[in-house]
């Protein structure tokens, strides 16, 4: 279900019996908003001079208009000042303690940041992993805006993890006390975790459910993540993917049959589109593809305070 704040104040609602609640924060989604935010990102023109664009969509038309092509649009960047991202982050973490306290009343915070994908866990499985960032431009105030998270809210980076597996830790831990959490964050892979999830971005409480988290884990299973390189079968895209689970997902299923029927599912798209005959390492390819989008568990053997800092 979901709604916005102000609906939920609007009609009443109220937490019953609960004596405050956790927020955990990925602090990557707001440092990563701010610093591009300021980044100063503009296009110009070869060959007009002097003119520039905030969007690329409107540097293409100027250039077409003037009898030149998309080739001759270029990309600058003219960052504002420091201190203007680091105000970005202080709102975002305003807007975010105001929506939660008008919730929830009693509120404590932790935000957890990622180490740089090159040194995560995940290269060991893949060392292809996220590599199609690499080289690419890190907007200037980043690390000062995680800077300013790690000074005034003691956000937290551990060895080898994403703030997505910390955050995932961290609810089991606090299950396990009894504690009451909401993941504050925008980022689609943390539904794979049952609870409260609060998007700050457009202002929306959602419970994902154990089996829609359940559903969410393995539709990416099948459908990998190109924007991390991790990718499976050719052609088994979104839709396939869905169409598939709809049909064949039961939450009862154990994690050996649905490696098994995602076994299958990759195997026989190996042999109709990438003309594969032998597809006897199918299951080795299910089984990386799970390892890499499956966020860390609490229930795997460690918690936050045990992970290597």
């Amino acid at each position: 279900m979901s709604n916005s704040f102000q609906d939920m104040l609007d009609e009443g609602v109220v937490i019953e019996g609960v004596e405050g609640i956790t927020a955990l924060i990925d602090g990557d989604i707001l440092a990563h908003r701010a610093a591009n935010a300021t980044d100063g990102r503009f296009y110009t023109i070869t060959g007009l001079p002097g003119e520039s664009h905030k969007y690329k969509k409107d540097a293409v038309a100027a250039a077409t208009k003037a009898g030149l092509t998309a080739k001759d649009v270029e990309i600058d960047f003219m960052p504002e000042p420091v201190s203007h991202a680091v105000n970005i982050v202080k709102t975002l973490m305003r807007t975010i303690q105001q929506a939660l306290e008008a919730r929830h009343g009693k509120v404590s915070y932790e935000v957890y940041l990622s180490v740089p994908s090159a040194e995560g866990f995940r290269v060991e499985v893949n060392p292809a992993y996220k590599a199609n960032r690499v080289g690419g431009r890190k907007p200037k105030h980043l690390d000062k805006c995680k800077d300013y998270l790690r000074r005034n809210w003691r956000a937290v980076s551990k060895r080898q993890m994403e703030a997505d597996d910390l955050l995932a830790i961290r609810t089991g831990e606090l299950n396990k006390d009894g504690q009451p959490w909401v993941i504050v964050s925008i980022d689609k892979d943390l539904k794979q975790i049952a609870g409260d999830h609060f998007d700050f971005v457009n202002d929306e409480y959602v419970v994902v459910d154990e089996t829609e988290a359940k559903y969410r884990l393995w539709h990416q299973v099948l459908i990998g993540d190109s924007t991390d390189n991790i990718f499976t079968p050719r052609l088994l895209g979104d839709k396939k993917a869905k169409a598939y689970l709809d049909e064949n997902f039961d939450s009862s299923l154990t994690k050996e049959e649905l490696l098994n029927m995602c076994t299958e599912v990759y195997s026989e798209y190996m042999e109709k589109h990438m003309k594969v005959k032998d597809t006897s390492d199918a299951r080795c390819w299910v089984e990386q593809t799970y390892e890499q989008v499956y966020l860390k568990r609490f229930e795997d053997g460690k918690g936050i305070t045990e992970v290597d800092s």
